[in-house]
Order: C-alpha cells, then structure tokens, then sequence
C-alpha cells in the first residue's frame, strides 16, 4: 500500500530536514572548536612547563679538521665532558681526544688506562683529581660500571668503581652527575620507549672498599621514575632542574630530551634529524648545552654542537 504526501507534509519534511542538518553541522563545529581548543591548551601547558630557551642547534667545529693528519682515532664517538677550556671526547674501547673549545685547536690524544669499555657517557664530579674534577665515565654495556677518573691533558687513571645491581634494567644503562647536589643518576631502559631513572648519593673516595670500590643496590635508591618517549638512549647530563638526554641514531629519528627532574616528566624534545649524524655525549659549559655527534666511519671527524640553555 502507498502512502501518498501532500504539498505540506513535503514542506514540513524538507524544513525539519534543514533543521537537522543545521543543528549536526553546529554539533560538529562545536565539538571541533572544543577539541582545537583543548590540543592548543595541551601544547601551550607544554611549552609553558619548560622555562629555557628554544634549544636551536649551533655548529662549534668538526674535530677532524682540526686534528692532525698523523693521529690515529679509533672507535665511535661517545662521552664529552667540558671543563674550563678543555673538552675530552671518549672512544669506544677507552681512547680520549683533547681539543681547546675556545680556540678549536687541538690538544691531545691518549688511551684511558684500564678501560676499554663502551665510554658512553662521561661527566665531571665534585672531587679534585691531579687537574680537574674527577670524570664519571660509564661501561654501559657489560658489568656496567662507572669508572671514576682521574683526567688530565695527558692521561687518564681510574681511581674509584661503581657498581649497581642492575634491578629494574634492561640490558644496558648509564650513569650521570648532579654537581650541585651532589647526586649520581643511574639511566637505561625498562621497556619499549620507556627509561628508567634512579638517584643515588654521589660517593666519595672514602666509602671505597679495599678494593676502590663502591657496590649500590636497592637500598640506596633515593628516589626512581620511569620517563616516556625515549626510543634509543644515548649521552646525558644534568644542570639545575632539568636533565638533558639525547636519543636515537641513523636511520632511525634523533632527538635532544629535556627532562624536569622535579615533575619527573619530559617537558621538551628537539628534533635532530637535520644535523644527519648520531647524537652522542652531551655536557654543560655556562650557558650552553655541547653535544658530540658520531659520523659514521669516520672516528676522528666528530662533529660538536651547541645549544643555549639561558
């Protein structure tokens, strides 16, 4: 059976049909708006949460032009620690290139004595050695130890281990210093895109066993978190109250992380993919955050950069 409409019940039918489709339209807009607004305010929290500079890379130099044809480097890039005018650039397998920041010149070169490790990562502490600071240079892989070193222009000689019993690690971790705390910070993975943090009193000479040792465990654990977003974990470092992380290497995405130590979030990243090498050591000289990045077969040609931090 067929229903047959009137002239009205068509009007009707196409205004209500108008009125529907008006009032989905609003609904839409309006739940649009909503969300634009709602991921707006999510990026300016974030942005508003880290209280430094926009961290834009700046080239310093390239160590291979500045190093003598006849020295021989060997092993990739990893840890870089700055002390007054002098920065050391650790090798995998323990050698040690010096160069003059300020006036990109070359300085040195020498193997580390005793340590042939992965040197990972490398910060200064707080205690004197012969020159400087003593330099925490990290095993990463293997039983994971933090050599305590004491460096020079010309040699380097340990002085103290670290060790930790690895709990909550996967595999491989480092270690980084809080100066001004006085304060050592183990730093690995625990799972996918996942970093695990523990802080740690900073030892000093005196607690060294017989042995100049010095074995933490869970019980000396100050505090621990877990930080998100970290694929690939490489040089750290530490100043005030954010913590400084690079992560990744060619082909995958390379990116500088700020850390807030206090929110125990990370409040910033930096794509890096533009300076087309692999982030490595990361160290703090007033106001500037420097970076060593390895080139791929290339050891004697790392490349430094910097970032303001203030």
């Amino acid at each position: 059976m067929h229903r047959c409409f009137s002239d009205n019940d068509f009007a009707d039918r196409f205004i209500s049909a108008k009125f529907m489709e008006k009032h989905t339209l609003m609904r839409i807009s309006t739940r649009l708006v909503s969300a634009m607004a709602a991921l707006l305010c999510g990026l300016t929290s974030f942005s508003q949460e880290y209280k430094g500079p926009e961290l834009k890379p700046e080239f310093v130099c390239d160590l291979g032009k500045i190093t003598p044809e006849h020295v021989k480097v060997k092993g990739a890039t990893q840890g870089f620690a700055i002390w007054g005018r002098y920065g050391f650039v650790l090798h995998d397998k323990g050698q040690c290139v010096v160069f003059d920041v300020k006036e990109k010149r070359f300085v040195s070169t020498f193997k580390l004595k005793d340590n042939v490790s992965h040197c990972n990562n490398a910060c200064f502490g707080v205690e004197k050695g012969t020159d400087f600071p003593l330099l925490y240079v990290s095993a990463c892989k293997g039983d994971h130890c933090c050599y305590v070193t004491d460096i020079t222009i010309k040699s380097g000689k340990i002085v103290q281990k670290l060790y930790f019993s690895g709990e909550g690690y996967k595999n491989a971790y480092d270690w980084f210093i809080d100066r001004k705390n006085r304060r050592i910070y183990t730093y690995g993975t625990n799972g996918d895109m996942s970093k695990l943090i523990k802080k740690f009193r900073l030892p000093t000479l005196e607690d060294s066993d017989k042995n100049g040792e010095v074995h933490l465990t869970q019980k000396d654990v100050i505090e621990e978190f877990t930080v998100k977003g970290i694929r690939i974990y490489q040089g750290s470092t530490m100043k005030g109250r954010y913590a400084y992380l690079a992560d990744g290497y060619p082909p995958h995405d390379r990116v500088l992380h700020v850390a807030d130590m206090k929110e125990k979030k990370l409040v910033k990243s930096i794509d890096l993919n533009d300076l087309k090498y692999e982030p490595e050591g990361l160290t703090i000289k007033g106001k500037w955050l420097y970076m060593a990045m390895h080139v791929k077969k290339q050891p004697r040609d790392s490349q430094i950069y910097r970032f303001k931090i203030k």
